[in-house]
């Protein structure tokens, strides 16, 4: 099995030969060195790909249940049992810090092919009550795959990303065409090999690697059956406009800019370390739904400004390979610049820099570091609160009321997650119904399960992934209708 951080394209259940393919080379985010290449596919990749798939689609489908099942869970042992590499390649593509690579990457995927391994045998249409009792007809619903589902995932959290996808995919009979990001590709290139291990026959899981050219070959392709892309909305817009020309099917899980409200009757010291925590620290602020905007009650405020600043000195941010690393680099060179500027740009104009805001120097120079950043008094409508960073940059914005509190958590257009803190249970319930967001959490900040929905509206996107409603995403309806008459 192919361990090098060479990528390679794998199609049919086999790793397809380089030959004169294109090479995207791969920066390690820690150090900014080379340190492999994937190939570019092009058409012609493409439709070889998307043939395997339609080819392997029959037998897949039509499949026992409980052998889809088996096979499942056989895919979930697998990535249990390759820990240690899976964790060894998240380090070294994204920078994912070593001490968290095994929960955001190998327990997270683990744990969504285990989830929905035990749908197989549970897909189950209905019988319709008959409007004239007199008749003979029997109407029906029967639960379909869509065929060939092309799944595009972001650099943040892959593995993450192919558990929430690609499990669901193949529970409900699909074949899939797999495109990761360039940015982070190594750890899908290990998935596939894991699934031939696994059993999964040649064809049902296919790889393609490369860059935007490859993508909108892969989601413009007719052999395209639905297409699941997780990402910004800028390439959400390019892919709606390519699966228009088909008229494909998409489900969009895109970015946030999520608000925290605490109210003065919280505990506050709690709510401020679990935003810290989930929102700047994870990933270094590269999570879509991160509480990237913490909103505070005017009581409260001053507190939670200082303790913010006290909480974010104390994380270690350094090389996502030493175990003491609790936040590691921003995916590239491009990122990290974009997000000093964007800082820069805020402080003294829209908001005040309370701690963080520049890169990291000495050893980690040519990394691409950003110390995690808290601005205070940030202006609600101004750029840094309105526009998804995808960074360790915390805004702070006080407010005085509940409806002040509401109007600046829903004056984004971004409606992924929301998060409330309070000690009022009827204030509670009222956030719950007045936050605009696809997942709201009262106390708390949860992140994805394989157990409930996860997705958002607006410029969040459409669609859901988790439970039943992300299983229901990979199928679609077909009503029969029977004339039981003798005559």
């Amino acid at each position: 099995m192919t361990t090098a951080l060479e990528g390679q394209l794998f199609i049919g259940g086999a790793e397809v030969p380089p030959g004169v393919l294109d090479r995207v080379e791969h920066i390690n985010p820690a150090n900014g060195r080379v340190q492999g290449s994937v190939p570019v596919a092009g058409a012609k990749e493409i439709d070889r790909a998307v043939s395997a798939a339609r080819a392997a689609l029959g037998s897949w489908r039509e499949m026992a249940a409980g052998q889809r099942r088996e096979l499942l869970i056989a895919v979930a042992t697998e990535i249990e049992n390759d820990v240690v590499e899976l964790a060894r390649l998240a380090v070294a593509e994204n920078g994912t810090p070593r001490r968290f690579a095994d929960q955001l990457g190998c327990a997270s995927a683990t744990g969504w092919f285990r989830y929905y391994a035990g749908w197989p045998d549970k897909l189950s249409g209905e019988v319709l009550a008959k409007l004239n009792p007199g008749t003979s007809r029997l109407d029906y619903t029967v639960p379909e795959p869509h065929g060939v589902v092309a799944i595009l995932t972001a650099f943040n959290a892959p593995m993450s990303f192919l558990g929430m996808k690609v499990a669901a995919a193949l529970a409900a009979g699909n074949t899939v065409v797999i495109k990761p990001s360039e940015l982070a590709p190594f750890t899908t290139d290990r998935f596939a090999r894991l699934c031939a291990r696994a059993g999964v026959p040649a064809g049902v899981v296919n790889v393609v690697h490369g860059d935007g050219s490859t993508g909108a070959a892969l989601v413009g392709h007719p052999g395209i059956d639905k297409i699941s892309f997780t990402g910004s909305a800028d390439t959400a817009s390019r892919i709606l406009v390519a699966a228009a020309v088909n008229l494909t099917p998409a489900a969009l899980e895109l970015g946030g800019k999520s608000a925290a409200v605490i109210f003065d009757d919280a505990r506050i010291e709690d709510a401020v370390q679990i935003c810290i925590q989930r929102g700047i620290a994870t990933q270094a602020g590269q999570a879509c739904l991160a509480p990237t905007r913490m909103l505070v009650q005017r009581g409260a405020y001053d507190k939670a400004v200082g303790l913010a600043a006290a909480v974010t000195e104390e994380l270690v941010v350094g090389d996502p390979s030493d175990e003491r690393t609790q936040v590691g680099p921003v995916i590239s060179g491009f990122h990290r610049d974009r997000i000093l500027g964007v800082i820069a740009e805020a402080d003294g104009r829209d908001g005040r820099l309370v701690s963080g805001g520049v890169g990291l120097g000495g050893a980690l120079a040519d990394g691409f570091y950003v110390e995690p950043t808290v601005l205070a008094d940030v202006a609600p409508g101004s750029s840094i609160a309105q526009q998804e960073i995808f960074g360790p940059v915390l805004s702070m914005i006080p407010f005085d009321d509940e409806d002040e509190a509401v109007s600046i958590a829903n004056g984004t257009g971004y409606e992924l997650a929301a998060y409330a803190f309070t000690a009022s249970i009827p204030r509670a319930h009222r956030m719950v119904r007045r936050l605009a967001a696809g997942n709201v959490s009262i106390n708390t900040v949860a992140f994805p399960s394989p157990h409930r929905p996860f997705g958002g509206n607006g410029r969040s996107g459409m669609g859901r992934e988790g439970g039943r409603e992300g299983l229901q995403e990979m199928l679609r309806t077909k009503y029969v209708e029977i004339d039981l008459a003798d005559d």
